[in-house]
């Protein structure tokens, strides 16, 4: 699958810049939320058999995210363009003490290529976009639990895997300086959550609730960004000159 989409963004680079009137390298960085059900759930499970009253001190807040992108533009109202993008959050189970200390992370990071498609309109000096996303999550979750006891340390790893689709729509307002153009974006990230997680090291182990349903990593949440693109081609229109009969 992701072969094809890799391939899918080669073909599209190569067509496009041949067309295209501008061609613009963005990097998007801002804030993102993420639901992550399962996960917490695991959190709610994992505190609830602790025999002793440890604390949720983190369960998935907003964490940064970053989006760098190559987009083509045509006709002075689409844009298409090829993006990867980067999300991390994470959750933390702790109680620390006199005799010793607990601990149990997760950590969560998405690496998402995807592909964009902006219509757009000049309003006087600014630039009005909406775009719309469709890409591939892959999704890395990290478990450790660590144990300490006076001298005494245990401590314990695990990683799993899973992918799903996405769709992210998003409104952005940018202005012009000069060949750069800095904006701001605000968009809504949907996840298909189709994607199990599985054993990063066996494929066969698959993480499942109390309930036999499979646990599924959910990037939905809101993305908050600045955005800042450099024009690397701009080609304009040739002029005409008038004939004198």
């Amino acid at each position: 699958m992701k072969y094809a989409l890799i391939l899918v963004f080669v073909c599209l680079q190569f067509s496009a810049i041949s067309l295209a009137q501008e061609l613009n390298l963005r990097l998007e960085s801002g804030m993102g939320s993420v639901k992550m059900k399962d996960l917490k759930e695991i959190n709610d499970l994992n505190l609830k058999a602790l025999p002793f009253d440890a604390k949720l001190t983190s369960d998935f807040p907003m964490y940064w995210y970053y989006k760098p992108s190559l987009e083509f533009s045509f006709k002075k109202i689409l844009t298409i363009g090829i993006e990867w993008a980067y999300l991390t959050s994470g959750s933390r189970i702790s109680l620390m003490d006199y005799s010793g200390e607990y601990s149990f992370d997760t950590k969560i990071m998405s690496s998402s290529p995807a592909i964009l498609v902006e219509l757009w309109q000049n309003v006087s000096d600014f630039k009005i976009a909406f775009g719309n996303e469709f890409g591939y999550a892959y999704t890395n979750v990290g478990y450790i639990e660590i144990l300490r006891i006076g001298t005494d340390t245990q401590k314990s790893e695990d990683s799993f895997k899973s992918e799903s689709w996405f769709y992210e729509p998003s409104i952005r307002i940018s202005y012009p300086i000069s060949r750069f153009n800095a904006g701001i974006v605000v968009g809504y990230l949907l996840d298909s959550k189709d994607g199990n997680l599985y054993g990063a090291k066996n494929k066969n182990i698959v993480l499942q609730l109390p309930n036999s349903s499979y646990v599924r990593s959910d990037w939905s949440g809101i993305r908050l960004g600045l955005t800042l693109s450099y024009n690397l081609l701009r080609r304009s229109q040739p002029a005409t000159m008038p004939l004198d009969f």
